[in-house]
């Protein structure tokens, strides 16, 4: 995964985890309000169907539940990620993209904090985000230097000029 597909995400995963639990919470409202159907005279139920609902109902907040476990975990993973990509960064351009990536400031507020301008705090962004690009594209050119294309093996010729046979 390249470096700026990690900071997004952890950019994104706050909102990802919010939209979650407000579907968990309208399930659990829906649940809340479908109240079971008033017995007739021999002391059945009119409509069956709402017990199913009830369940399906359940099953769906199991479901988001687990969802929401699952991204939660993913954050965690996403922000260790992140942490050790701005490492590679000076302190300011670290720090910038820190509180925009992973704490979801604005460029305003984190200008704000840091005592910047806010056309600053673009400009170390952009700095930091470009640095990252080429760190990427350094690493993929490495990681595919002497191996086959198509099989991604070291290729014949890689092993002749190493002196492998």
């Amino acid at each position: 995964m390249k470096a700026i597909e990690i900071l997004n995400r952890c950019r994104a995963a706050d909102a990802e985890i919010s939209r979650i639990q407000q579907r968990i919470e309208q399930r659990n409202s829906a649940l809340y309000r479908i109240t079971a159907s008033p017995m007739d005279a021999n002391g059945g139920s009119r409509a069956s169907g709402n017990h199913d609902k009830i369940g399906t109902l359940e099953a769906d907040i199991d479901t988001l539940e687990r969802q929401m476990l699952a991204r939660k975990r993913a954050k965690q993973v996403e922000i260790a990620a992140a942490c050790a990509l701005l490492d590679y960064l000076d302190a300011a351009s670290s720090d910038v993209l820190y509180r925009f990536y992973v704490l979801g400031e604005t460029a305003a507020a984190i200008a704000a904090a840091c005592g910047y301008q806010a056309g600053t705090v673009r400009a170390k962004k952009a700095e930091a985000l470009k640095l990252l690009a080429e760190m990427d594209k350094k690493k993929q050119q490495q990681k595919g230097k002497g191996q086959c294309k198509r099989t991604g093996k070291q290729s014949i010729k890689s092993l002749q000029k190493s002196g492998a046979q």
